[in-house]
């Protein structure tokens, strides 16, 4: 059996997990649906040079890709795919953009 000493730290062990399961499962963050942001890498004078490229989501194409390609200095290739299908390879030189029918960004355009 344990002694007065020794249960002290026990007991606080237990009580601090238990305390931090609570507080894990309580706190309200939440991500829309399953998608996981990606992290703003490179990012100059609010302007991400690198992508990914958020603000391009409702623009047009045109507009997009214009937009994409002042911001990269090393000259990427710039891709309209109408299906949600990706390259199989990566390309760190390549920008698919999503768009539907209408010529419309849908998702988030980034390099690979």
């Amino acid at each position: 059996m344990l002694t007065g000493k020794a249960a002290l730290p026990l007991v606080v062990l237990v009580g601090s997990l238990i305390a931090a399961t609570f507080y894990i499962k309580n706190r309200s963050t939440q991500v829309s649906g399953s998608i996981v942001p990606m992290p703003m890498i490179g990012e100059v004078n609010g302007v991400n040079r690198e992508g990914p490229w958020p603000e391009c989501v409702g623009l047009s194409f045109e507009e997009c890709s214009e937009r994409i390609d002042s911001y990269t200095k090393d000259g990427v290739e710039i891709e309209m795919s109408f299906e949600r299908i990706k390259p199989n390879d990566f390309n760190p030189k390549r920008v698919v953009i999503f768009v539907d029918e209408d010529e419309i960004v849908t998702s988030i355009p980034h390099k690979g």
